[in-house]
């Protein structure tokens, strides 16, 4: 698995995968909104009818179709935001990680948010 840290605009990078942490109860922001406005507003969609609510180790990758560079968004959930600390970024990084498996076979995925 290769990870970069680039400065571009998150729909602009051509990549297998871009992660977005939400936690949960937060709307998305700054680049994740932007991404979500690339994508016609299916992200926010998503946080806003709680079809992902941002829970701890919730994972929910999603198709592109075209809309952005890379092929697929994957929402990862950070638990609430008052028991967000170092282990739980791990915690919830790790699920994200692990949930490869089941999205792709590639080796190249950005994180944005």
């Amino acid at each position: 698995m290769k990870i970069s840290l680039v400065s571009a605009e998150a729909a602009e990078l051509n990549v297998d995968a871009l992660a977005i942490p939400v936690a949960t109860g937060q709307r998305l922001t700054g680049a994740a909104l932007d991404l979500d406005r690339a994508m016609g507003g299916v992200l926010n969609e998503m946080v806003v009818n709680a079809e992902f609510r941002g829970r701890i180790h919730e994972v929910l990758p999603m198709p592109a179709q075209g809309k952005i560079a890379a092929r697929r968004v994957i929402l990862y959930g950070l638990g609430a935001p008052h028991d967000l600390d170092g282990q739980r970024m791990r915690s919830a990084h790790h699920e994200l990680a692990a949930s490869r498996s089941v999205w792709t076979a590639s080796r190249r995925w950005s994180r944005a948010a």
